[in-house]
């Protein structure tokens, strides 16, 4: 009875999440106008993160292949 109660409280909670994401997206959508504009610093921040990023994915694998037991790698 009570596996139930909590599968049920899930689900609930889980509906009302999605539910209120999509009314948040579904009118972000019709009453903002979105600009995007491409000056010098904006595309220093951009080149920087594509510069970073792959470094960092780098380092994390790094990390979770030192995490792991011996033998898994």
């Amino acid at each position: 009875m009570k596996s139930n109660t909590l599968s049920f409280l899930k689900l609930f909670i889980t509906s009302a999440l999605i539910i209120l994401m999509g009314w948040q997206v579904y009118h972000f959508q019709h009453d903002h106008v979105i600009q995007f504009s491409y000056n010098d610093q904006g595309l220093f921040w951009l080149f920087l993160t594509l510069i970073l990023a792959p470094i960092n994915w780098m380092l994390e694998s790094m990390r979770w292949r030192s995490s792991m037991p011996e033998g898994k790698s």
